[in-house]
């Protein structure tokens, strides 16, 4: 049986996503620890505004993910407490990055609420670096280098790289694809599964319950560009496969 899934434009983020998809990278901010000048107390939503570094241990900022002062959901964290915020997001899906080819050394982070009118910044508000992510250890600092406490960030690994049991020989074809891309795959499991299709910026764009071995991903007006296929079962194992819509 073949499952068909039109896709639109962004929904809501994989925060939100079904059987409890876990992304593998957490940044947490407690906006009471930031610059005494450029704390953002108060916010009703706070984004994280950040950007990874690929071309050296010391780069941040050059694939850049947010829209500034727009509240339109990228990047956009959880309220934990007073003031406190988090975000968790799998590393490369989120900057539209191929793990095993690019490497991510850092990542500079600036937070602020939902027009840009607040903003959370280190202790000489300046922007954010977590540094070490390849390399280790993984550090928060103060542009200038010294530590700073505002800031966590940490891999998360429980689930994540776990596949559905039972999965097997799975594919996207045509790949790239102009109009459709036919997800396929084959199981032993008597288990339910979704298929969830995120977008280069981390955004969930569409998600489906998968009957039978087969799903048709139809383009429907979103725009060329790399995106994701997550095949999740009911404990929450997923393997995820990239495609392109030229």
């Amino acid at each position: 049986m073949k499952t068909r899934i039109t896709l639109a434009f962004a929904l809501f983020l994989t925060a939100a996503t079904a059987f409890g998809q876990a992304p593998n990278f957490k940044i947490t901010f407690d906006a009471n620890l930031a610059g005494a000048a450029c704390q953002p107390l108060g916010a009703n939503k706070i984004y994280a505004h950040s950007g990874a570094g690929t071309s050296g241990e010391t780069a941040i900022f050059e694939v850049v993910v947010g829209n500034w002062a727009m509240d339109d959901g990228v990047g956009q964290m959880t309220n934990t407490g007073t003031d406190t915020w988090e975000i968790e997001f799998n590393l490369y899906d989120y900057y539209g990055l191929v793990d095993g080819t690019d490497v991510i050394y850092g990542i500079g982070i600036v937070f602020r609420n939902e027009d840009g009118t607040l903003e959370g910044k280190d202790d000489n508000c300046a922007d954010i670096a977590i540094r070490g992510i390849e390399t280790g250890p993984i550090s928060v600092q103060n542009l200038d280098g010294t530590p700073f406490a505002g800031v966590t960030a940490a891999f998360l690994t429980t689930g994540i790289d776990d596949a559905p049991i039972g999965v097997s020989n799975i594919s996207i074809s045509p790949n790239p694809a102009v109009d459709a891309a036919v997800f396929t795959f084959n199981t032993v499991a008597n288990s339910n599964y979704d298929l969830i299709i995120t977008n280069a910026m981390g955004q969930q764009v569409a998600t489906q319950r998968v009957l039978g071995e087969q799903a048709i991903i139809e383009r429907a007006g979103l725009p060329a560009g790399l995106y994701f296929a997550t095949l999740v079962d009911e404990k929450g194992a997923r393997t995820t496969q990239r495609f392109l819509f030229n």
